[in-house]
């Protein structure tokens, strides 16, 4: 027994956190058709007055009296609901009638149909329009189920009190009372099934959204492992190439220049046969480090071999790269403590200078060997140092190591 209560109290747990949950959203989807809720309810009201107005000129005036009273009652109720129609504009979600006319709107229509019922016991006793009152408010609006056994409840207690106060009495007094309580059970049913399937449709809304943008983020991420160095998080050569394809493009279309380094470490093998590769791993990401701080955002910077990296310097002249090129090589030379608490050989990388002219023929192959061609002088004349590509010798670049 009490695990079965353990069971029901962790079931009800659940529902309160999954209907916490969707609240709001069934808030929203309320409002969206409240204003069309309050105009059917104006003309049942309206046709309720009329017809109680009707009925008590051919009645006599102890009959006619309830009649008149549940008339004046409709009329009061159309001043209302026409008052909350004038404030439509405040039924958002974010103010407190916006949060309470759901409720307020449900309650007043079952009241209403327990109204009709009682002023019918009368003339022909039913509970009808009560009924009906209960399947409208259960199938049209979501109200979570603790406001539906709240709202219900109120309702079939006002109404069975009053069928009490009616002219009816014995057996079908209690048949009225028990059909009340039948349309009273019927309306809280199907409303807790309506909120479970919004409840249901909502969650699993949510869930496959979620799922949507998990996979969009793995897309995401994957394209950027596909054109990001591992390593060093710079770009690879198979994004490089073609960005640089269109720079290139771009500098021929607008007349600009364009420069492109290539630059590769001295010694990498050295260092990974002595230090290990872990730590010829560090020396790369510090080179990328280099590269970050040392270019601007709208260059492009890429790792295009081992320890081989390269470039791109839109809108930027033959001695302008050269300058780049310079501050690149001077910083390499200047590792952090703890990378030169590591290798205890000097850290230097050699680079190669091209630039595209504007008119210059030629596509980023052509681009890309001249600046390969320059490393290799670099590297011929002793390595730690910048060459241009066509150029025998550099003036900045300091003794070979």
């Amino acid at each position: 027994m009490n695990a079965r209560l353990h069971q029901l109290a962790e079931l009800l747990r659940r529902w309160k956190q999954q209907n916490d949950q969707v609240a709001a959203l069934a808030l929203r989807a309320n409002l969206r058709f409240v204003v069309w809720f309050m105009a059917l309810l104006v003309l049942m009201l309206g046709a309720g007055a009329w017809l109680s107005i009707d009925g008590a000129k051919a009645l006599p005036p102890p009959q006619a009296e309830p009649l008149r009273w549940v008339a004046g009652l409709d009329v009061a109720l159309i001043a209302l609901l026409g008052l909350l129609l004038l404030f439509k504009k405040h039924l958002v979600p974010e103010t407190k009638l916006g949060q309470a006319v759901t409720g307020v709107l449900a309650l007043l229509c079952l009241l209403m149909g327990g109204v009709w019922s009682w002023m019918a016991q009368w003339f022909m006793p039913s509970v009808t329009v009560y009924t009906l009152c209960c399947c409208f408010v259960g199938t049209l609006l979501l109200l979570r189920p603790a406001v539906t056994l709240l709202i219900y409840g109120l309702s079939w207690a006002a109404l069975i009190v009053a069928l009490g106060q009616a002219p009816v009495s014995g057996l079908l007094l209690a048949t009225e009372r028990l059909y009340a309580s039948f349309a009273a059970v019927l309306g809280v049913v199907l409303s807790v099934v309506l909120w479970r399937r919004f409840t249901a449709a909502e969650l699993l809304r949510a869930k496959v959204q979620m799922q949507r943008e998990l996979l969009e983020a793995q897309n995401l991420k994957l394209i950027d492992l596909a054109m990001q160095d591992a390593l060093t998080g710079l770009l690879n050569r198979r994004a490089f190439e073609p960005q640089a394809e269109q720079a290139l493009a771009r500098a021929r279309r607008d007349g600009t220049g364009l420069a492109a380094l290539m630059l590769d470490l001295d010694h990498f093998k050295r260092i990974n046969d002595q230090y290990g590769h872990p730590v010829g791993d560090q020396v790369i990401k510090f080179m990328a480090d280099v590269l970050r701080v040392s270019v601007r955002d709208t260059d492009l910077a890429a790792r295009v071999g081992g320890e081989e990296f390269m470039v791109l310097l839109p809108g930027t002249r033959l001695e302008a790269a050269l300058e780049v090129a310079e501050k690149i090589r001077l910083r390499v030379l200047q590792p952090p403590p703890l990378l030169l608490a590591q290798v205890s050989m000097p850290i230097s990388v050699s680079i190669g200078v091209a630039s595209y002219a504007p008119g210059q023929v030629g596509g980023f192959a052509a681009l890309y060997s001249q600046a390969d061609l320059a490393l290799y002088q670099a590297k011929q004349q002793g390595r730690n140092r910048v060459a241009q590509a066509d150029a025998d010798t550099d003036a900045h670049a300091p003794a070979a190591i």
